[in-house]
């Protein structure tokens, strides 16, 4: 075995903090690693949900644009695609208690709004479009709403 030199305590003590700062140095770098490869994670996850929500509403778009919006049909191709044969439309006509009407396929989600719509300005349509879907031929009831009365008042007991 060969000799080792006795270090003072002093000495030891220096070796041992300059070694604890290594370590600390080492660990902080890790952490700082791994906080980086966390952050390039979310980024990567962010970019990824956001091509999926974007090829779903592609796929929902294309398939509202090729709807006929129409009743009826046989089979897979006339209840899923919306290829109806019938005269009647297959839409909803909802009115909501702000007094606004919306027209709503009922095959493939798509809604005509009023071009003043206040509830959903990102899907605007015309007032051609608009005016067309509420005139299309339907045998489903229209759905009504009451507005809200300030005028009620309670009955004494």
């Amino acid at each position: 075995m060969a000799d080792e030199k006795k270090l003072t305590p002093q000495e030891e003590l220096a070796s041992l903090q300059a070694e604890e700062t290594r370590l600390r140095v080492e660990m902080m770098r890790d952490q700082v690693q791994a906080a980086r490869q966390k952050k390039e994670m979310f980024a990567h996850q962010a970019k990824v949900h956001q091509a999926d929500q974007k090829a779903a509403l592609d796929r929902v778009k294309r398939s509202q644009a090729s709807c006929k919006h129409r009743k009826g049909g046989l089979g897979v191709d006339g209840f899923v695609t919306g290829n109806g044969n019938d005269n009647n439309y297959s839409v909803a006509v909802n009115t909501y208690p702000w007094q606004e009407t919306v027209v709503q396929c009922l095959r493939c989600g798509k809604e005509w709004h009023p071009p003043n719509c206040k509830c959903n300005p990102k899907r605007p349509s015309t007032l051609e479009e608009y005016n067309e879907a509420r005139r299309f031929p339907t045998d489903n009831s229209p759905s009504t709403a009451v507005t809200f009365d300030n005028t009620y008042a309670p009955v004494a007991v």
